[in-house]
């Protein structure tokens, strides 16, 4: 047996007991979720750690970026890493850097040391996530021990969700007593003790370090590949953090980053290219991304995961520095996030062999969409009440990205070979950072430039607004790709492969498509209410219409109303045709001709292709409706920045005189 093997094999099925099996579930579950721990601290300790180490207000939520910037920016390189070193080796390593970084916080004197310290987390969550995902999928084989493995990537999801809680809790106390650095000792204790216990639990090492594995971690991970991405994405994530200073991203440099960072994309695909032509080893080759279920899930977590964090970044400064709450006060108005999150994790591990994924994860993503609209129409300088608003937004923010957290990485560990399921947790993990670091940073970019000329409560609260109405865009845009999760796989192979279809294809799609016609009668008339929520808004924006309602809100009513058409006409008629059973001749009725009536086959197309034509019109409203509001942003900035000259010309005129 290689080395390789010996580092990526399964563990044989029985060789662990019970009691072992929990352990290294707690293990992993805690060296994972420290990292969550040390957010939601940060979440409510932020206003705090910002007086106090007088960080400007357009860097406060730096310490935070900084984390996802540097974890997303190494996931991958330390992803391959742990393929060739070994998944418990990196779980360790990353262990303990989290301890060093942990007490080197609560040390920090200055804003940079801690910006510092943070990246260095990142760094220390890099190693541990991926391994992590290798520790599960290695130690319980899905053909083995399928309840085990479900049961460990569930309790990963929710050691997230329980993190971040005991975050909060643990920030909301120490800052109104013995001080917010405590909370980071805290935190060292607390990963200490766990990286004891999987000193002891985790598999043992079969394969020390020697000359050879270090050639092999040389020549089998794309060191060039990861340096160009990791370089791209530290550069765009960078880009953002710094635009929300006034003029930011005026000055040359910026601006020359800014290009670096977009060439820099094109040529990392290029490279993979290379690579998989000269059968080298490539970091992400681009047939990755032809896997339809785990392209699509990738990017539906990325967006989740931004508008989860950057909601909550937004609250907790809301409640502190409009509601004027304390960070005790602050954390407890949290604690029904963690707690609902846990119980999502908790009831989709023991339903996830009953769970419908496609159904499941856009379901999901719908409920966590709620939250931020709930904040944004409701949070006032003044109210609302705690149950009248806030403890709803909280309790359905987390449930979309705890929900699909479990179902990613198992589809994540489903769809790729053992050799590259660290790599892949790796590539999962990183967008899911990016976006974190990538959604905090353009929600503060917006309500930033929003609030930029208003010093009262209530315009800074408009800045929060818009943030919220933006994360609220990011989840309803994650709802529309959690539903391509759901057909896409199944309409890819009719509409767009070269290969021809088998016809157990259109068994399956069938099957697919009376699954959902057979929902419950409440799902259509959600889906129905939300259809006729947007038709009445578009209509209504035409009331007394002006020069941009009618190019814009006009175009967006026409093709609204042709995706209308499409769903009437194709899908619901073609759902009922599936449901029915019977296709072409079966349908014709006395004196028709046959042919006229469409098999089979071309109604399964017929219905495939209504959905990619339907996604597209709903893009094109989306685009049309950005593009509004971003036409009358320029148009307000250019009437202000008009009604300004004659007052500034009359000022001067005074002083002359």
């Amino acid at each position: 047996m290689s080395q390789a093997e010996g580092l990526t094999m399964e563990v044989p099925p029985g060789s662990i007991s019970k009691s072992r099996a929990f352990a290294i579930i707690a293990c992993i579950t805690c060296i994972t979720g420290v990292g969550n721990l040390l957010s939601g601290l940060l979440t409510v300790c932020i206003p705090v750690i910002a007086t106090d180490l007088h960080i400007p207000p357009e860097l406060e939520l730096w310490p935070t970026s900084a984390f996802a910037l540097a974890c997303g920016c190494t996931l991958l390189p330390c992803g391959a890493a742990a393929d060739v070193l070994g998944c418990c080796r990196a779980c360790l390593v990353g262990a303990l850097f989290q301890t060093a970084s942990a007490v080197g916080s609560g040390l920090s004197a200055t804003s940079t040391q801690l910006i510092a310290l943070r990246v260095t987390a990142g760094l220390a969550a890099s190693c541990c996530l991926p391994g992590a995902v290798g520790v599960a999928a290695h130690t319980f084989p899905s053909n083995h021990s399928p309840r085990l493995r479900s049961i460990a990537f569930a309790s990963m999801g929710g050691g997230h969700a329980v993190g971040f809680g005991l975050g909060l809790v643990l920030g909301g106390v120490f800052s109104d007593t013995i001080g917010w650095r405590w909370g980071f000792y805290a935190t060292a204790v607390l990963n200490g003790a766990v990286l004891l216990l999987a000193l002891w639990a985790l598999p043992p090492i079969d394969s020390p370090l020697n000359n050879n594995t270090l050639t092999r971690l040389a020549q089998d991970v794309d060191w060039i590949g990861a340096l160009i991405i990791s370089a791209s994405l530290a550069l765009l994530s960078y880009e953002l953090a710094v635009a929300t200073g006034s003029n930011s991203l005026c000055f040359p440099l910026n601006i020359a980053l800014l290009v670096v960072a977009i060439t820099l994309l094109p040529v990392f695909a290029f490279w993979m290219h290379r690579q998989t032509r000269n059968s080298r080893p490539a970091l992400i080759p681009n047939a990755l991304w032809t896997n339809i279920p785990f392209t699509s899930i990738c990017m539906t977590v990325c967006l989740v995961w931004g508008s989860l964090n950057a909601s909550e970044q937004l609250t907790a400064l809301y409640l502190q520095d409009i509601r004027d709450l304390s960070p005790l006060t602050s954390s407890l108005y949290f604690l029904p996030a963690p707690i609902c999150g846990a119980l999502v994790n908790l009831a989709t591990g023991l339903c996830l062999p009953y769970l419908r994924p496609s159904l499941a994860v856009p379901a999901g993503c719908l409920i966590s969409g709620l939250a931020p609209l709930l904040l944004a129409t409701l949070c006032k300088t003044t109210g609302p009440s705690y149950w009248a608003g806030v403890f709803q937004a909280m309790a359905l923010n987390p449930l979309g990205a705890d929900l699909m957290y479990t179902i990613a990485n198992l589809v994540m560990t489903a769809s790729f070979p053992n050799h590259m399921q660290a790599l892949a947790g790796g590539v999962f993990n990183m967008l899911a950072q990016i976006g974190k670091s990538v959604g905090i940073a353009t929600s503060a970019v917006i309500a930033r430039r929003v609030s930029i000329d208003l010093e009262t409560k209530e315009g800074v609260l408009q800045g929060y607004r818009a943030g919220w109405w933006y994360d609220f865009a990011l989840g309803s845009t994650s709802f529309f790709l959690g539903i391509i999760f759901s057909l896409l796989p199944y309409d890819y192979p009719i509409l767009w492969s070269t290969t021809p279809t088998p016809s157990a294809h259109y068994d399956h799609f069938e099957t697919h498509l009376r699954f959902l016609h057979a929902s419950p009668p409440l799902i259509p008339r959600i889906l129905h209410i939300v259809i006729s929520l947007g038709l009445i808004g578009l209509i209504s924006k035409l009331y007394k219409p002006s020069e941009s309602n009618m190019l814009f809100d006009g175009a967006s009513l026409v093709l609204y109303m042709c995706g209308i058409t499409v769903y009437i006409a194709n899908i619901v008629k073609g759902l009922r045709l599936v449901s029915g059973g019977k296709y072409g001749a079966e349908l014709a009725g006395p004196g028709e001709e046959n042919g006229q009536i469409l098999g089979r086959e071309d109604s399964l197309k017929v219905l495939a292709a209504s959905n990619t034509i339907l996604a597209l019109v709903l893009v094109g409203v989306l685009v049309l409706q950005a593009g509004q509001w971003y036409a009358e942003r320029k148009d307000a900035e250019e009437s202000q920045s008009l009604g300004s000259e004659p007052a500034k010309k009359s000022a001067a005129a005074k002083k002359k005189n």
